[in-house]
């Protein structure tokens, strides 16, 4: 079984990376630290998913400004 508390880290990596390098280094390390564990693989792949959209309204929202203040 793989520990929680092993996993809320990993997860917290993930939510926490700065930049796509960051992010892929955390996902890799989180994924094979599920250890085939189908329940942890899907939390992974969660927050993975989340941490992009994230990304992606960030960025959005910086151009807007940008645009915005022209």
């Amino acid at each position: 079984k793989v520990p929680e508390g092993v996993m809320a880290d990993h997860l917290a990596a993930i939510s926490a990376s700065a930049n796509s390098e960051e992010l892929q280094k955390a996902y890799s390390q989180a994924y094979e630290a599920c250890k085939g564990d189908q329940g942890w693989q899907t939390k992974v792949i969660a927050a993975k998913k989340a941490r992009v959209e994230k990304a992606k309204k960030e960025s959005l929202k910086s151009w807007k400004k940008k645009s915005l203040s022209s």
